[in-house]
């Protein structure tokens, strides 16, 4: 088992660190800090992966952890075991030197991050709520350091997600007779089904800046070309224009609005028998600002049909979206500075991050939630994760170790938390 290697692997945290299995699975690290009053920080990552669909596409065995061509190659290298252990080791090496944190350190550990997160960071959220704990921060997984991704910009982005977009399945049924394809109705639930779907993808929520996706744009702004800087630096006066040109790439578009992607379909079992049910699954990202609420309401307006149940597919498994943490304080500062010393080559820049990530499960304990895997990425690596040949660099992942030595002794300072 994973936890029962990290105990082999790991001897010095688990002397000194308190370990609790809570979840199914979930693991929580305390490392008790000198303060008695100072807020805990709290780093989050996650230890399941999503399938190799198609291992014999791999170059090398998706779980065999293979050392080649100067990168550990296996499912789970980027996401997110080297966020975890490199945690771990940051960790083990920092007990060797002697060094015991001013804040307490939590370290929460996920077992089902791929599959809503409830029972794993869930669970421990929720234990941390009865515990009345409050911590300071927190910092998950989510964004990353990005090369060759923004046209405008030369350099490597650094990626730190302040905000983060909800999430929500939403399951579309239209109900009416069964009986043989050769005598249809003049209206059919597949007709209908499809009509709404027609009349969602027809009618796309309304584009919006955002509070992290305008701090996003005035980031890159001294980077960019002499021509765009007056437009970036100034989101909320150029609104239209930057809301046109962001509209153009479906990576960027998901940063100005709700999508809505339909995703599943089902009908009859059999291709000469009309269904009594049409069922579609139209998949939602929700920009902050919404609601799940809201979304609903919005698409059944879309849709103008009763006959047409818009319901969510399932309530546990989704999630409101998070606002943007603040950005002007000494601990977003000092992430920043550690990112920077760690990544001197990169601008560092506030972002939306549109796939959901652990984090939302602490909402109301964290002061403050930030997302960043201190590892570079080009295109052709983002498409590796949940992909083929997913892997990372060995340098790269000695370099997270480097990233998280640094940020455990910043963030765990005892600074007064009146920020």
């Amino acid at each position: 088992r994973f936890e029962q290697f990290l105990v082999t692997a790991y001897p010095l945290v688990h002397a000194t660190l308190t370990r609790e299995e809570l979840g199914d699975p979930g693991l929580l690290y305390t490392w008790k800090g000198r303060s008695e009053s100072a807020e805990p920080v709290i780093l989050t990552a996650h230890y399941d992966v999503v399938p190799a669909e198609t291992p014999t596409d791999w170059a090398h065995p998706p779980f065999a952890g293979d050392v080649a061509d100067g990168a550990v190659w296996g499912r789970g290298a980027l996401d997110d075991k080297s966020g975890l252990i490199s945690i771990m080791e940051a960790a083990e090496r920092l007990i060797a030197r002697g060094f015991t944190p001013e804040r307490t350190v939590l370290f929460a550990f996920g077992g089902d991050e791929e599959v809503t997160g409830r029972r794993g960071a869930g669970r421990i959220a929720s234990v941390l709520a009865e515990r009345g704990v409050t911590a300071h921060c927190l910092v998950d997984e989510g964004s990353a350091v990005v090369e060759n991704t923004v046209s405008l910009v030369d350099k490597p982005i650094a990626l730190i997600g302040t905000a983060e977009k909800g999430y929500v399945d939403l399951r579309l049924a239209v109900r009416g007779a069964d009986g043989h394809a050769a005598m249809p109705s003049r209206r059919t639930t597949v007709g209908r089904l499809a009509r709404a779907l027609s009349r969602i993808e027809r009618k796309p929520f309304p584009p919006r800046l955002e509070p992290s996706v305008r701090d996003f744009l005035k980031a890159l702004a001294d980077a960019a070309p002499a021509a765009y800087r007056p437009v970036l630096r100034r989101p909320r006066l150029f609104a239209p224009i930057l809301k046109r040109v962001l509209a153009k790439d479906p990576k960027t578009d998901a940063l100005i609005r709700t999508t809505q992607a339909p995703t599943m379909l089902s009908g009859s079992s059999a291709p000469n028998v009309l269904p009594s049910v049409a069922e579609a699954i139209v998949n939602i990202r929700i920009l902050p600002g919404e609601t799940i609420e809201s979304v609903c309401a919005r698409l059944r307006r879309v849709v103008s049909d009763a006959g047409v149940e818009v319901a969510v597919l399932n309530p546990a498994g989704s999630g409101e979206p998070i606002a943007s943490a603040p950005t002007d304080t000494e601990t977003y500062r000092d992430l920043c500075a550690v990112v920077t010393r760690q990544f001197p080559d990169a601008l560092v820049a506030p972002y939306l991050v549109t796939a959901t990530t652990d984090s939302k499960h602490y909402r109301g304990i964290a002061r403050a939630m930030y997302r960043f895997l201190p590892v570079r990425m080009n295109p052709a690596l983002l498409d590796t994760i949940h992909g083929v040949d997913e892997r990372i660099g060995v340098a790269d992942y000695l370099s997270m170790i480097v990233f998280y030595t640094d940020l455990i002794e910043t963030l765990s300072q005892g600074a007064a938390d009146s920020e």
